[in-house]
């Protein structure tokens, strides 16, 4: 185990006494303790060796984060050796009027600082030297059968992540933002089932505590040196001992609920700060202490997942527009490109042979009309003839391999009544629901035949607004999530992904939104990542196309492409390639460039783009 220090007696001392300060006053005791009784050793300050007690808050506060002291309704609180509360925990008690030095807090416990004088005490210590923390050879769930935690996703097989890093929550009994995952199968079904270490490193810490039941921290370090912990709590048993050499998937206990406090669960963490020292760490309400001291854990074992072969996957690319896909084949490139439809009341034929002959995976977005007042998909005194038409469109088509059903429903202006003249709804609106959608998706997912692939609508990724007119948020991962778990099938997921500029190196920018509701999202082109990180597993094997890529403005604050801005397009094909090389990402199938004519995004008139396009599929060998 680790070497730790303690203060104990000096063995003819008697009892000692415990005081709130380094000085000898009556009014600074607050206790005692006696031979055989330790407490753990923080510094010396003179003749006065300082240590560590605990007091509950349910009877004590901190006050401006330096001092602890009695709840004004209480004459006194307990003052224990740890943070337990046992008969032979309890050594004194923090009276009105007295005060202890702040250390640090947890969901249950106040750590305060106690002086004791260095004649009357020694300090001790046990254990052994720490072993070296070996390099994580990278990180795997810590649940699953290991053939799930070899495969692809994050978290494996059914299981779901109940309560998701940075979510607020009540299940302590006041708000509070989750600091990492809690880990489920359905029905119970997780119920002691195995759990193992995520990568190799050393156990901290193995102990039983108040709230988390029984609790396991490892210390892990990634290549660059950098320390990463592990914290795996509500146990029902422990396999480990602190101080313990433990490797990726090894078994380290099994799930438990807390002793019954909760139900049958994982919870797990991956934090920056030293659990080991203090490992029942609990933010509580403190938001940015959550996002600066623990990370995302999915995101975190998404990035660091260990070595290992991976099928690729060839990225193809191409051009939005029938007309598009017309200067692909006449540049003899093989590709994808994505086709407007617009169907109501009455089908479309659609004849796309000689592009899926010249080896164009040929994409259609289908949809009731445009962000022009007719809206994506049709109202609802509309809507049984559209989705009709849809159907009978979709399974006469000839050359399409995939359509997506609508087009950015979570954003207002796509919705049926919007007024693009004044940029507001006109008196006819019909506010859109994930519901209304979800329903009518499902008709037509049961009216096609299996000939033609079907996808959701791709989400306007940068759209949020919580505008009043509104009947459901427009915050694009409520309406993912809501899709992704309403709709009855999908053959293939689309998405939309822009920068902001023309700026290439924007396309890997990390920068998120900095204000509500889309502080978790991506600002550039990497909220594909944040879409594909939340796809559960009945989708995880479908193929991805991101059916808009483009830049958004351009230096004079016009909508559009820099005529010379060829390097987008190698930058965003760099950027997918090593998306999909990725261990454990759902790989990017096709990007279409946003788009060919008739618009603020014309590619037809800019020859460096095309050229460097063409460039780019030569060099993914399409």
């Amino acid at each position: 185990m680790t070497i730790r220090s303690f203060i104990v007696p000096k063995s003819d001392a008697g009892a000692v006494n415990l005081r709130t300060a380094g000085k000898i006053d009556p009014n600074n005791i607050v206790g005692m303790i006696s031979p055989g009784v330790r407490l753990e050793y923080v510094l010396q300050t003179g003749a006065w060796f300082v240590g560590k007690v605990y007091v509950s808050t349910q009877g004590a506060e901190v006050i401006n984060g330096q001092i602890i002291r009695p709840k004004t309704f209480n004459d006194f609180v307990n003052v224990r050796t740890s943070p337990v509360v046992e008969n032979n925990t309890d050594v004194g008690d923090l009276k009105q009027g007295q005060q202890l030095e702040f250390i640090s807090a947890s969901s249950e416990w106040l750590v305060g600082r106690i002086y004791l004088s260095s004649a009357w005490c020694e300090v001790i210590t046990e254990g052994q030297p720490d072993v070296q923390v070996p390099v994580a050879d990278g990180f795997d769930a810590p649940i699953g059968s290991p053939q799930e935690r070899a495969g692809w996703q994050v978290w494996p097989g059914a299981w779901i992540d109940a309560t998701p890093y940075g979510t607020d929550y009540t299940a302590t009994g006041r708000l509070a933002y989750h600091t990492g995952a809690d880990l489920n199968l359905p029905d119970d079904l997780d119920a002691l089932a195995p759990v193992y270490a995520a990568a190799a490193g050393v156990v901290r810490v193995a102990a039983a505590y108040p709230t988390w039941g029984n609790l396991i921290i490892v210390e892990h370090k990634l290549s660059d040196g950098t320390p990463i912990w592990t914290r795996y709590a509500h146990l029902n048993d422990m396999g480990v001992q602190p101080n313990q050499v433990v490797a990726r998937g090894q078994l380290i206990g099994h799930i438990g609920n807390a002793f019954s406090r909760y139900a049958y669960h994982l919870h797990f963490d991956v934090a920056v700060i030293n659990l080991g020292t203090n490992p029942s760490d609990w933010p509580g309400d403190d938001r940015n202490r959550v996002m600066r001291d623990y990370l995302d854990p999915l995101a975190f074992i998404q990035a660091h997942r260990p070595q290992q072969a991976k099928p690729q996957t060839q990225l193809l690319i191409g051009l939005h527009d029938r007309e598009g896909g017309d200067w692909m084949k006449d540049n003899g490139i093989k590709g994808v490109c994505l086709a407007l439809v617009q169907v109501q009341d009455q089908p479309v034929a659609l004849d796309f042979t000689a592009l899926a002959n010249a080896g164009i995976t040929v994409l259609v977005r289908i949809g009731y009309g445009y962000a022009d007042g007719t809206g994506t998909i049709a109202p609802p005194d509309r809507l049984a003839a559209f989705e009709d038409a849809v159907a009978q469109t979709l399974n006469n088509a000839q050359g399409v391999t995939a359509s997506h059903y609508c087009n950015e429903i979570n954003n207002a202006s796509e919705a049926p009544g919007w007024n693009p003249e004044v940029n507001a709804p006109g008196p006819d609106y019909f506010a859109l629901t994930p519901d209304y959608y979800i329903q009518s998706y499902n008709r037509v997912w049961y009216k096609i035949g299996t000939a033609i692939k079907l996808g959701p609508a791709p989400l306007d990724p940068y759209y949020g607004p919580p505008f009043p007119y509104l009947k459901y948020s427009s915050n694009n991962r409520d309406w993912w999530t809501a899709i992704m778990s309403g709709i009855a099938g999908a053959d293939a997921l689309f998405l939309h992904s822009k920068t902001q500029d023309n700026n290439p190196a924007n396309i890997r920018s990390g920068t998120r939104f900095g204000g509500e509701p889309l502080t978790w999202q991506y600002f550039h082109f990497r909220t594909i990542e944040t879409a594909l990180l939340n796809v559960p597993d009945r989708f995880a094997s479908l193929p991805v196309y991101v059916s808009e890529a483009n830049p958004q403005l351009r230096g004079d604050k016009v909508p559009g492409w820099e005529v010379n801005n060829s390097q987008w397009i190698t930058e965003c094909v760099n950027y997918l390639q090593s998306w999909n090389a990725l261990v454990g990402t759902q790989p990017i199938t096709g990007a279409m460039f946003y788009r060919w004519q008739n618009d603020w995004w014309a590619l037809d008139d800019k020859p460096l783009i095309l050229n460097q396009i063409r460039i780019e599929a030569k060099r993914l060998g399409i």
